[in-house]
């Protein structure tokens, strides 16, 4: 890393995890070779490294009341793919899941990134707050 950028081909998660906690913060090391970021609010936040796409990819999974009907999952996944460019969301047998990719071809500055993950740490619970009306997440 020189003048704050993280070389391509020095990007890898204990990097990344090293950089977001320089940048203040709480990156953590998950499951199956990923970091855990934690919002202070109790969410977790999951970031992932693939090295052959040159792709970072932070991520969030949030269940779905047991009686929530798929009709009324795909019409919430729709609405926030509508109106919330940051997160591409979408509903699994597991429940709701939304994500964000960043490319790192090049290298990418690590304020960059922790820019990118704070907003989306904070976008993706705004965006349940304000569209999900019907409380269908849980």
């Amino acid at each position: 890393m020189s003048n704050g950028l993280l070389d391509e081909q020095d990007i890898t998660v204990f990097r990344l995890a090293n950089a977001l906690r320089e940048q203040g913060l709480n990156a953590l090391p998950g499951d199956n070779g990923t970091l855990l970021l934690r919002d202070g609010n109790g969410l977790d936040f999951q970031l992932g490294v693939d090295r052959d796409r040159r792709i970072i990819t932070l991520r969030t999974w949030f269940g779905f009341r047991r009686d929530c009907p798929r009709l009324a999952q795909l019409e919430l996944v729709n609405l926030l793919n509508a109106r919330m460019v940051m997160a591409r969301w979408y509903a699994t047998d597991a429940g709701l899941c939304c994500d964000y990719q960043m490319p790192f071809a090049g290298g990418v500055p690590a304020r960059q990134l922790a820019v990118a993950a704070l907003l989306y740490m904070r976008v993706v619970p705004a965006g349940l707050l304000q569209y999900d009306t019907a409380n269908l997440v849980i």
